[in-house]
């Protein structure tokens, strides 16, 4: 049945025949034609977004719908189009009720200091300038990860500055860009661009060179413990003796709590060892049993050893013993 046509682009009909069926093509790509203020004449230049036609052909401007065109065309999912600047030389007759100016392109092809002389000529009259090529600038500016994960105080994240210039390349600008954290009580941020939470919150974080700049938003929710740590570790004890166990936790932001409390202690092995409520380890048996606290799904663990009954003491009776007399001889 024949395509509805909704948008710019390629579209296909297919009537059943005895050959393969035709191979589909991305719908996403137009051909616009107009008139822009920069860039080659007379050809299919091919961009793939709106920053890139502003380098090459010059953005939005109010003497010709072509910029506007192609910037609602990306606005609206557009991938790739190719873009016929052209331009009247004065040679062809204007269009009725128009008044076109004869207009012409200079291109750099190259970097430096180098110049080169302009020339217009109509009849024996002329009129000159001098284009002077410089370096690239800088254009713009484009922050990676766009879209930040969550973080949680006390984790950290890498940004990406990566900039476009003038001529369409692209460099890594991480380390030579400034960058700025809009809330530093929520996340600082590095000279590198390494991003820190700090406490729950939103911040916006900013990267600038020059006039050019861009930011992305980062979020952060309160620290959670990350791990515990049970002490003493691996004790020994002698059959009959208790041991008393410490429970620490470690947060995402670096900080530490006494949890000996409020975990859930528990022995392996409650033949060897037994614990309470409050981390006392009793021992029963020699043999070892792990000893482990648990609290809010993290776990932290050691091994307590219990070894046979030790002497710890003599006791000589009686304690007090009477005189003794010597024997008669």
């Amino acid at each position: 049945m024949p395509a509805t046509y909704t948008y710019p682009g390629v579209y296909i009909e297919e009537i059943s025949s005895g050959v393969h069926t035709i191979t589909g093509v991305a719908t996403s790509i137009a051909a616009l034609v107009g008139w822009a203020p920069q860039g080659p004449v007379d050809q299919a230049t091919l961009v793939q977004s709106w920053p890139e036609f502003q380098t090459l052909l010059g953005g939005l401007d109010s003497r010709s719908y072509l910029g506007y065109a192609v910037n609602q065309f990306f606005a609206n999912g557009g991938r790739q189009a190719y873009i016929v600047r052209i331009v009247w030389d004065g040679t062809l007759i204007p269009a009725p009720g128009s008044n076109p100016a004869p207009a012409s392109t200079a291109s750099a092809v190259g970097i430096g200091l180098a110049t080169s002389v302009i020339t217009a000529k109509a009849g024996a009259i002329s009129g000159s300038t001098t284009l002077t090529i410089g370096a690239p600038v800088l254009v713009a500016l484009a922050i990676t990860p766009a879209s930040p994960p969550w973080l949680q105080a006390g984790q950290s994240q890498q940004f990406k500055a990566t900039g476009t210039f003038s001529d369409g390349t692209t460099s890594d600008l991480s380390a030579t860009v400034a960058w700025n954290s809009g809330a530093a009580a929520v996340a600082t941020v590095s000279a590198t661009g390494l991003a820190t939470a700090v406490a729950a919150g939103n911040a916006l974080v900013t990267a600038t060179s020059g006039a050019v700049s861009a930011s992305v938003p980062i979020a952060v929710t309160a620290a959670i413990l990350t791990s515990i740590a049970v002490t003493p570790a691996t004790p020994s004890v002698a059959l009959g003796q208790n041991q008393q166990f410490k429970a620490t936790g470690t947060y995402s932001d670096g900080k530490t709590q006494d949890l000996t409390g409020s975990v859930t202690w528990a022995s392996a092995t409650v033949a060897t060892a037994t614990i309470d409520a409050s981390g006392l380890a009793t021992s029963v048996a020699a043999g070892s049993s792990v000893i482990s606290a648990t609290i809010a799904g993290v776990t932290g663990n050691t091994t307590m050893t219990v070894t046979a009954a030790a002497l710890e003491s003599i006791t000589v009776t009686p304690a007090n013993p009477p005189f003794i007399q010597a024997a008669a001889t």
